[in-house]
């Protein structure tokens, strides 16, 4: 094995874990797809000519092959999560709630506030990903955010 490969690998055992859980939230719960995604849009990041000393170009890669192939499943949301056995009822309640608006927003919705918020990439990568301007991709997560609220406070509100 050659270092070029040996430097993907590395980049794939250090981001891995982030693509999985980017698609998991984006298809709902089915764990096997979500990982089966994740391997095949990691892979192809890999394989698509990204050196493997540039880590940003090699996450944005990945995370734009996950969600393009994330966009094809059907969402099935499983809001229980095994994760969840060790918090308190109150984190359970609150990240079953999270989870309830975050699939009942658009994919498109749900996809900016991931990259964003739980990826924490910079908006150019978003809008590299998702083929807009940074200046758009900072003005759809911003909106996207606004959609988040009014519907968390609807179901509050009117249960």
């Amino acid at each position: 094995m050659g270092s070029h490969e040996i430097a993907h690998e590395a980049l794939i055992h250090r981001y891995g874990r982030n693509i999985y859980a980017l698609v998991l939230n984006l298809i709902g719960g089915d764990r096997d797809k979500a990982f089966e995604l994740a391997a095949v849009s990691l892979s192809e990041a890999a394989g698509a000519g990204c050196s493997p000393a540039d880590a940003d170009a090699f996450v944005t890669a990945a995370a734009a092959r996950a969600v393009v192939k994330g966009r094809a499943v059907q969402a099935v949301p499983v809001l229980d999560d095994p994760g969840l056995v060790t918090r308190s009822p109150e984190d359970k309640a609150a990240l079953r709630l999270i989870k309830q608006i975050l699939f009942s927003l658009p994919f498109g919705t749900r996809a900016l506030l991931l990259l964003r918020d739980q990826m924490h990439l910079p908006y150019k990568n978003i809008g590299t990903i998702l083929g807009v301007t940074e200046t758009d991709a900072r003005m759809q997560t911003t909106q996207a955010r606004a959609e988040f609220r009014k519907k968390m406070k609807e179901l509050l509100e009117y249960g």
